[in-house]
């Protein structure tokens, strides 16, 4: 019979959706039959064991009544968590800031052997995500939205994630930060929306005094080192079957979350941590993030141009079509936030990482990227590619102006930087792209943008400005 009260129906609902599996356990052994196996029957039962476990996760993880109870399950928690954490605001709220210390506690405890640990710890990693999202639920008022998540994120910060957070992403634990790392990467992203300065200056602080703190920039620049080994020597986009691509989807999102990671911690142009990306002064090693994130570009715009020149087969058609759906979405993606990161890296200006940049083959990839052509083909139109695919060039053709734009930010039109990037992109794509992104800009921005920069680049390309302002009108 179902129960009556309230609170005992969910839980009533889920528990009876575990009945349809109980065939799949046999019954247990009397006393006297295990009497009799003892000797022979222990390993056994025990690979049974582990066999039935693994049929109910598979049968548990199929059902989408018990999925959908969980995530219920889940959302109610985030809910229960933010409430906790609002009230802890207030510093006379003791219980509620004693709650959410312990859960951030229980973070800090990964170094733990246990299973159950680890699995505990990813599952409040992704609560403090989800509840960091939820702060601004049911706020229309876009001022008012982003009031409510900042509040969030400092008293966060108040009760010591932030610092919880560093010491675990620059951890000796290598193969338990590994098992989370993508989770602490999207929290720490979480952290530094906005972004606020005082959590930027913990990040900085943290990397300047532990000189642990090198690890991570080891792991970030170690995976998206073994991207570029991937795309340069084995990357096949016609040649992988699905197991191949979702197990390249995942290492992508990996990816995706430390470039964001690398763009957030530059936003609002902290030239500590912007110097940081490329000289990491207070290590033993040093890992260069902007040769290695311009490297990466490259690749990925090369395996772009490669796709769109490259038809698939007609014995394979549609399912190449897909494949090749998902790896131009995912080299789109990617190629945008690099040069999203590199934008971030150099605006300020930081001359240092603006020679960095010129001194890569950045130059030689704006170049491609703003000649590529956009696709016109019927074919593709089906499984809508070419909306992919033009969008996702106009979006590159976006980002690479204005990383082009802020790499010439208080620089003469004589300029060593200016010259060299005058040799090597071709007057029309500028004409074509700069001026387009600038006069967004202004838009956008109410005039912010300083006109010395269009009035260089003009002076740079020897181009008329009556021309430019008679194409835009």
């Amino acid at each position: 019979m179902e129960p009556q009260h309230e609170l005992l129906k969910g839980s009533y609902k889920l528990f009876s959706q575990y009945k349809k599996f109980a065939d799949l356990f046999p019954k247990p052994l009397s006393a006297e039959e295990n009497k009799e196996n003892e000797p022979q029957a222990k390993e056994k039962d025990k690979e049974g064991i582990y066999h039935q476990i693994r049929i109910l996760k598979v049968a548990v993880k199929e059902d989408e009544v018990i999925q959908r109870e969980l995530k219920n399950e889940f959302n109610n928690f985030c809910r229960i968590l933010l409430k906790h954490i609002r009230e802890a605001r207030n510093a006379e709220k003791e219980i509620d800031r004693l709650f959410v210390r312990k859960l951030i506690y229980y973070i800090s405890l990964i170094g733990s052997n246990s299973v159950m640990n680890r699995r505990t710890i990813k599952y409040l990693l992704t609560a403090f995500i989800k509840t960091i999202e939820m702060a601004s639920e049911g706020i229309k008022d876009e001022k008012a939205q982003k009031k409510a998540e900042e509040a969030i994120l400092r008293t966060l910060d108040d009760l010591k994630l932030t610092k919880t957070l560093l010491e675990l992403m620059c951890s000796k634990e290598s193969n338990e930060l590994d098992f989370i790392l993508p989770l602490l990467l999207r929290l720490a992203n979480k952290l530094l929306t906005g972004p606020i300065k005082e959590i930027q200056d913990q990040f900085y602080a943290e990397f300047a005094r532990n000189p642990h703190s090198e690890r991570l920039f080891e792991r970030m620049h170690s995976i998206i080192d073994r991207s570029i080994f991937i795309y340069h020597h084995h990357f096949n986009c016609f040649g992988m079957d699905e197991t191949q691509t979702n197990k390249l989807g995942y290492k992508i999102d990996v990816q995706a979350e430390i470039l964001k990671f690398l763009r957030a911690l530059c936003e609002d142009h902290n030239s500590d941590l912007q110097s940081y990306m490329s000289s990491q002064e207070y290590s033993k090693n040093n890992y260069n993030m902007v040769v290695v994130l311009s490297d990466y570009l490259s690749l990925l715009i090369k395996e772009i141009q490669r796709m769109l020149e490259n038809s698939p087969t007609k014995e394979n058609y549609e399912r190449e079509m897909s494949i090749r759906k998902i790896r131009m979405s995912n080299c789109y993606d990617h190629a945008i936030l690099c040069m999203q990161a590199l934008t971030e890296f150099v605006q300020g200006p930081s001359i240092k990482n603006q020679e960095e940049i010129s001194n890569t083959t950045f130059f030689a990839t704006a170049e491609t990227i703003l000649e590529i052509k956009y696709v016109f083909d019927e074919r593709l139109a089906q499984f809508r590619s070419q909306l992919i695919d033009n969008f996702g060039i106009s979006q590159l053709k976006k980002e690479c102006a204005i990383l082009l734009l802020s790499l010439m930010e208080q620089r003469k039109s004589d300029d060593p930087l200016v010259a060299k990037m005058r040799l090597r992109v071709t007057e029309k794509y500028v004409l074509y792209n700069i001026y387009y992104v600038y006069f967004a800009f202004i838009k956008h921005t109410d005039g912010a943008l300083r006109e010395d920069l269009l009035f260089l680049v003009l002076i740079v390309f020897n181009l008329n400005r009556r021309i430019i302002v008679d194409q835009i009108l």
